[in-house]
């Protein structure tokens, strides 16, 4: 595993154990790390205040790609029951879902990094009798070994085409104009804001749309003004001026993660504890999967309460299985749908303890595909 970033909060500490599954930090002085060996690293840049900048405008279809981006961890996610919960992060998962178009605009800018000189060195607390799972549990599989200070901004645009027979020019009309602000990973963003063509295209197409727009930043203070909604032209403006606000207010944003086995003496010390360090890529990967489903029955649910208020409005679709408007057939439903919730978030839990037990645990908690329920619940008449 490669050094990985996560959202940084004012309780983490230099050397301090952390897991990197479920973004759950773990005991104090899992390394010892002398503050001498700790160094602030410019990022380069030729302008007068040092950056790395990054512009990226993508379009996504599955939620856990937005969690990739804000570096959120699925398995938290899934445990606390949404995007960013328990975090400085919202999201409405909700009309993700439910949405025709879903994009993400972010800025990442890096002004300095503080790094280790040398690695760590790995001393195991006294009196501590451990096998692979308690090490787990008390020191996690990575330790945190600095921290980025800058900023980073994120904006999902969520947009729910409310005329059918004018989806596909709408979506091409908005698409359009998001891919032309930046690229998908670069250095430029360019922000029409004259009333040309494009930009009238655009709010038309834009006003053929039930659009939410949901922007998570850190660094750089206030971005727009207080009260005021966003709309993609104020997001846009908000991103391209957003390197210089953080040039005059940043902060860390991200810890770095680094495995014990980079650490100094954790080799040769685990090998004589005949402890296994976690390995959590295949698991992470499946994760991700879970996280869409979850979110996805999460939707179906709501589907179904919206429906339960007022059902006389639906009727069932022309589907095999269809399931219809009774109360009976949809609080079963709503029953059954959050049954396979629970056995997402339990192989979660599994995962967390034996990431290389995924197979076998995939067995014994099977998962059907939220989309087989989607498909067959009432529609409006």
């Amino acid at each position: 595993m490669s050094r990985i970033l996560i959202p940084f909060n004012d309780s983490m500490r230099l050397g301090q154990g952390y897991n990197s599954f479920l973004h759950a930090q773990c005991i104090d002085n899992a390394v010892k790390i002398k503050q001498a060996h700790a160094r602030q690293t410019p990022a380069n840049s030729d302008g007068p205040a040092p950056q790395d900048v990054d512009y990226s405008s993508r379009f996504v279809d599955k939620i856990s790609d937005v969690a990739k981006r804000l570096n959120l961890s699925a398995g938290s996610s899934i445990k606390q029951g949404g995007i960013g919960s328990g975090h400085s992060v919202t999201l409405d998962e909700a009309k993700f879902v439910g949405s025709d178009v879903n994009a993400i605009v972010s800025v990442k800018v890096v002004n300095q990094t503080t790094e280790l000189l040398e690695p760590a060195e790995f001393e195991a607390k006294k009196n501590l009798k451990l096998n692979s799972e308690s090490f787990l549990n008390i020191y996690g599989d990575c330790f945190i070994s600095g921290f980025v200070e800058g900023g980073e901004l994120t904006g999902v645009v969520s947009a729910k085409i409310l005329d059918a027979e004018n989806k596909s020019a709408v979506e091409e009309a908005i698409k359009s104009h998001i891919s032309s602000c930046c690229t998908r990973s670069g250095h430029k963003m360019d922000v029409t804001l004259d009333g040309n063509a494009s930009t009238s295209e655009t709010e038309s197409a834009m006003r053929q749309t039930d659009t939410t727009i949901t922007v998570n930043w850190s660094g750089g203070g206030q971005i727009k003004p207080e009260g005021e909604e966003w709309t993609l032209e104020s997001l846009y403006a908000a991103a391209a001026a957003f390197p210089s606000k953080v040039a005059e207010c940043p902060q860390r944003t991200w810890a770095i993660l680094t495995p014990y086995d980079h650490a100094k003496n954790f080799a040769a010390w685990a090998k004589a504890q005949g402890i296994q360090l976690a390995q959590f890529e295949t698991a992470q990967v499946y994760a991700d999967d879970l996280l869409d489903m979850h979110m996805e029955y999460n939707s179906c649910i709501k589907q179904i309460q919206t429906i339960l208020q007022n059902s006389g409005a639906y009727v069932a679709k022309a589907v095999d299985n269809a399931i219809g408007t009774g109360m009976g057939e949809l609080l079963k439903a709503r029953k059954l749908c959050k049954a396979q919730m629970n056995a997402i978030s339990e192989t979660i839990d599994k995962l967390a303890l034996h990431p290389d037990d995924i197979e076998e645990i995939k067995k014994q908690h099977p998962i059907e595909a939220p989309k087989h329920w989607a498909a067959r619940l009432p529609i409006r008449k």
